[in-house]
């Protein structure tokens, strides 16, 4: 199945599954703008969307990717749910849904998202999947998203102090991003076959993927000309500011240093912003952080190579489309 072609039937399953699941819903406008931003499903084409890598690793593993639809479908509302209660925490966008529906709804909202994610997995067994397969599912699901809270609540308890070595920063994202992303590529290819040589690459690649895109996120956040998600601006103690602070000649280290420790640093002048970037790109970071992503890029396209390359073709296209947008 192509590209475009699963991504109308992934779109057309969630859109069908939540008119089913929340017509009753009072917030249900807000429940379709969390499922309309960038990156989802219903959102602007030509981006990518999470909801595409459970039929797109089915089909690689050899099963009919219709059959992983509604793991889609849990997919998209979780993130939904997850981007929306990001935004009330670290109230650092413009767009968040909170901004235009208040903190109460948009938690609300999210929760009631979340709920519809499980449904969307139990959901399985009507369409003959075993029930011992479902149990699995959901069990995974809960892990996948109990580990993305773990990691988020790093994020969280990180203060403009905070010492954070590479290690750690590589361990919050394996948490909070390539946890979902594994759990996405795994669950698909869980119901496309039962062999573990074919499950087990496919998972490995959601997570390489997930590590990619996290990393990748984190290089556009301070290269942004935006202020609103600037990494540095909140104190994120994101990669490249991580290889700055180790790796900047001592007097521009101890210049950051002393912008991060800045207790708030949504007050600094544009201008001191402008410098501590300057230090960072002067130190490396920019081209280091690069590298480092493409590593997780070539890991993931490694897995691949133990997956039928019919199969796994459309996948690779995904890989391939995603990549590019991201250097370009």
């Amino acid at each position: 199945m192509a590209l475009e072609a699963l991504r109308h039937a992934a779109a057309a399953e969630l859109q069908l599954f939540v008119k089913d699941q929340g017509s009753d819903f009072p917030a249900i406008d807000w429940v379709w703008r969390a499922l309309r931003t960038r990156g989802k499903l219903l959102g602007p084409q030509g981006s990518f969307c999470w909801g595409l890598l459970p039929p797109l690793a089915c089909q690689a593993a050899g099963g009919d990717p219709q059959q992983a639809l509604l793991l889609s479908v849990a997919l998209e509302c979780a993130i939904a749910a997850a981007d929306a209660l990001d935004d009330v925490q670290d109230q650092d966008a413009a767009d968040a849904l909170w901004r235009s529906c208040g903190l109460a709804t948009a938690t609300n909202t999210a929760t009631f998202l979340l709920f519809l994610s499980q449904l969307a997995v139990v959901r399985l067994s009507d369409r003959g999947l075993s029930d011992e397969k479902v149990v699995e599912l959901v069990r995974s699901f809960a892990a996948a998203g109990a580990k993305a809270c773990s990691g988020q609540q790093r994020d969280l308890d990180q203060s403009p102090s905070s010492d954070v070595d590479e290690s750690q920063y590589l361990s919050r994202i394996a948490e909070k991003s390539a946890s979902l992303a594994r759990w996405a590529c795994r669950s698909g290819a869980m119901l496309g076959c039962d062999a573990l040589q074919a499950v087990e690459p496919l998972s490995e690649f959601g997570f390489n993927l997930g590590m990619a895109l996290q990393i990748g996120n984190d290089l556009a956040a301070l290269t942004s000309d935006g202020e609103d998600r600037a990494d540095l601006r909140s104190g994120n103690r994101t990669l490249p500011i991580v290889f700055a602070l180790d790796h900047a000649s001592e007097p521009d280290r101890m210049e950051l240093a002393g912008f991060l420790s800045t207790s708030d640093l949504s007050v600094l002048p544009a201008k001191r912003m402008d410098r501590a970037r300057e230090i960072v790109v002067a130190s490396g970071a920019l081209l280091y952080t690069a590298v480092m992503a493409d590593v997780y890029w070539e890991h993931a396209l490694s897995c691949l190579e133990y997956v039928d390359r019919d199969r796994a073709g459309p996948l690779l296209d995904l890989l391939t489309r995603m990549r590019s947008s991201r250097r370009g």
